[in-house]
């Protein structure tokens, strides 16, 4: 609940600021996030039901397109309470609370969707590129790690934009992803020295460069 609660947040402060970049940005985060949601419940074959109470709204996708790649059959389109024009912040918390209640009537019996799916149904996202490595993350531990590396470069290019601005949203934007990265070196580094599994160590070394506005 607080994650979906931060997501509806980001987006509508984003779209509140008018600036496509930021609203791009938020997007992006949110699609990503829940591309992994989905592949996480795809390989731990937990239920639907369960998966479709932490999905994120207003991403760019909408919940009953996010609900057709968690079951792999067709559900009816539901009205989505969750377009950002025109939500205002006083509605986040009803938006969280409608997903949680939305996601009791989810259909149970499903059938996992073609991993070549995932393209055609994030293809006005921001992530699609990511949603094209979908059968490369289900093959193993190194294409999960070739995944997380390329959902980080994604994120990573927006600092590389704002870096080569001189006025307008980007610059801060860039300024922020960057100060973001460093705790997120720190993190990695500190989760370097744990004894964490191998395939642990593996994905923390795969994301932990010098550059980050690099692929």
């Amino acid at each position: 609940v607080l994650d979906q609660f931060y997501y509806v947040q980001l987006n509508l402060l984003a779209c509140a600021l008018g600036q496509e970049f930021m609203a791009y940005w938020a997007r992006l985060v949110t699609d990503i996030a829940n591309l992994n949601i989905l592949l996480r419940h795809r390989t731990a074959e937990t239920e639907p039901v369960l998966a479709e109470q932490t999905l994120l709204p207003t991403g760019s996708l909408s919940l009953a397109e996010l609900r057709r790649a968690l079951t792999g059959t067709t559900v009816a389109d539901r009205e989505d309470p969750f377009a950002v024009e025109s939500a205002t912040e006083d509605d986040s918390e009803s938006m969280v609370a409608t997903t949680a209640i939305s996601a009791t009537t989810a259909e149970a019996e499903h059938t996992p969707i073609p991993p070549e799916r995932y393209a055609e149904i994030f293809r006005d996202s921001p992530a699609v590129e990511l949603a094209g490595l979908v059968e490369d993350y289900l093959s193993g531990r190194e294409g999960r790690r070739r995944f997380a590396r390329r959902a980080d470069n994604l994120r990573m290019r927006l600092s590389k934009i704002g870096r080569d601005i001189v006025v307008g949203p980007q610059v801060l934007a860039g300024y922020w992803l960057a100060r973001q990265t460093e705790a997120q070196n720190l993190r990695l580094a500190l989760a370097l020295q744990g004894d964490g599994a191998e395939s642990e160590i593996e994905l923390i070394r795969a994301l932990l460069r010098d550059l980050y506005t690099d692929d």
